[in-house]
């Protein structure tokens, strides 16, 4: 047999690693990537930071840290390859900053979250950073209660933020939790719906379900207190994220066998017979038995011929994913972190006003002012010294940033502050990140359940259930397993690679909304963290 896996990043490598793993090496598998680098979304650059007086560097641009207590599927695929964890990870400062840029000093104010929940604030009396700190307390304990309690009630993991809050943060005490904290965090890490009305936060309408995969999965909230390493469970990727897939790269063509080709133009997927042909660097092409699109959705249809694309229903699903531009830059800006050096953290957030959102009367902004209403979706601030320190320096005094969306990138005062690579082109990525619409979570569920999620569904679930296993073309990215985090991809592309082998494969990776299967609704990998049935 002959497999095609269409991009090298994190998902096409790993489905590569496993198909070579569940077939004993028994297939043959090449891997196409455009780019001239393994990795997709996980990009690191080499920094000069002379203008700084400091040593050169690298920096994460894309993916940039995990949670080394719940990232299970790829830390068994670490120790699978034998990655020394030693050489490829460290420990960041796991600490947060929320904050509201005022005018003035007097009209800025927010907090700092430590690692072990202590909060600092700056112009919030204590009674608000008493209640915040309730609040973080609580919404561990809601969040975990809210799956426990539903093992019977799958419908109720179709909840929006919105729905949640009012559910779980009904009392006015949590008010100042829910706008100050909770909701900018969920807009800092999560494309919303620009949809939205104005003056309405679009953070909202999120799915609960995928949402709480962030806070549990990143953040390891619910899991239990004893746990190992809690207080130093948040990692980076030491030389950065790219730097262990390109070791991954490296064990599949000399240990696989595996072909990885890089920087190949021209690619075309063409449906023949009961293969496809791959066409590639304008005249070459190959014949396979099974094609696997390891792309964004958005390129499944850009990379494969009309009549196969419009021909193949599961092809078709990836139309219904959105796509936003992510613009991220290395800078040395001090107007995108707080304006008080003791407030700067790994992660530096944005308050905005989220008074108009939970239909209850509007609490005053503790200067008394009115905000302007405004979103920016995904906004962080990461602050390099303390999200990804450096070995080679002892307590650098120069600090530089990586910021996600900046507010101000067209003005001068902004490019004055953009750092260079080493080549001497400016350290700035643009990614393209999914909007998780509902047209999008539909789609996701569509294939998950035909590729990994076969059974014998009741008659009239219409279209969604019709889960007879593909035979030729199959998906695998971010945009098929949950918000589409590192550990998440890695689980898809295993449990897709024992599908395509076998098609009486059965995952248990995915929401049951439905109660169609008789288990608890939640993914197994959200039940092994949580500790859930």
């Amino acid at each position: 047999m002959k497999i095609a896996i269409v991009g090298a990043g994190v998902s096409g490598l790993s489905l590569a690693y496993y198909l070579h793993k569940y077939s004993k090496g028994n297939i043959e598998i090449v891997v196409y990537e455009q780019a001239d680098r393994v990795g997709g979304n996980a990009l690191t650059q080499k920094l000069d930071l002379s203008p700084l007086g400091r040593p050169n560097t690298w920096v994460d641009m894309g993916v940039n840290d995990f949670n080394i207590n719940t990232y299970k599927a790829m830390l068994e695929l670490w120790e699978e390859i034998e990655l020394p964890q030693d050489q490829y990870v460290g420990t960041l400062v796991n600490e947060a900053s929320f904050f509201y840029y005022g005018a003035t000093p007097e009209e800025t104010y927010g907090f700092k979250v430590y690692n072990n929940g202590d909060i600092y604030g700056h112009n919030l009396d204590d009674e608000t950073l008493k209640k915040i700190k309730q609040g973080f307390e609580n919404f561990v304990i809601f969040l975990k209660e809210w799956y426990k309690e539903n093992e019977n009630k799958p419908s109720a993991f179709k909840i929006t933020v919105e729905q949640f809050i009012h559910k779980y943060f009904t009392d006015i005490k949590y008010k100042q939790f829910v706008e100050l904290a909770l909701l900018p965090r969920i807009n800092a890490m999560f494309f919303t719906y620009e949809e939205s009305p104005m003056g309405r936060p679009p953070v909202l309408d999120m799915p609960m379900w995928l949402v709480s995969h962030y806070y549990v999965l990143q953040e390891g909230l619910g899991l239990p207190d004893d746990r190992p390493g809690k207080d130093n469970e948040r990692k980076f990727f030491n030389q950065g994220c790219q730097n262990w897939l390109e070791f991954l790269k490296e064990k599949l063509t000399k240990d696989c066998k595996v072909n990885v080709q890089l920087g190949i133009d021209g690619i075309k997927v063409c449906s023949h017979g009961q293969g496809a042909y791959v066409y590639y660097n304008y005249g070459e092409s190959s014949y396979y038995d099974k094609v696997v699109f390891c792309t964004p959705a958005y390129q499944v249809e850009r990379i494969t011929d009309s009549l196969t694309f419009t021909s193949n229903k599961l092809l078709q699903r990836t139309k219904e994913f959105r796509y936003v531009p992510c613009v991220v830059y290395a800078n040395d800006d001090p107007s995108q972190v707080p304006p008080i050096s003791d407030f700067i953290c790994a992660y530096n957030v944005r308050i905005y006003d989220y008074n108009y959102a939970l239909n209850s009367d509007r609490v005053p902004r503790p200067d008394g002012g009115k905000f302007d209403g405004m979103f920016k979706p995904y906004h962080m601030t990461y602050s390099a010294n303390k999200h990804q320190p450096q070995s080679s320096e002892e307590n650098p005094k120069e600090d530089f940033y990586v910021t996600v969306n900046p507010l101000n990138m067209s003005s001068k005062e902004f490019r004055d502050h953009i750092l260079s690579q080493t080549n001497g082109e400016v350290a700035r990525a643009t990614f393209l990140h999914c909007k998780f619409t509902p047209e999008a979570l539909e789609a996701q569920r569509y294939i998950q359940l035909k590729q990994i999620g076969n059974w014998n569904p009741p008659q009239d679930k219409g279209e969604l259930y019709d889960v007879s296993r593909p035979s030729t073309f199959y998906l695998s990215g971010n945009y098929c397993n949950g918000a589409g985090l590192h550990t998440e991809c890695i689980l898809f592309s295993k449990d897709l690679a024992q599908a395509i082998l076998d098609p009486k494969f059965v995952s248990e990776n995915f929401y049951d909304h439905e109660g169609i299967t008789g288990r608890h609704p939640a993914p197994a990998y959200i039940r092994e963290v949580l500790e859930l049935k």
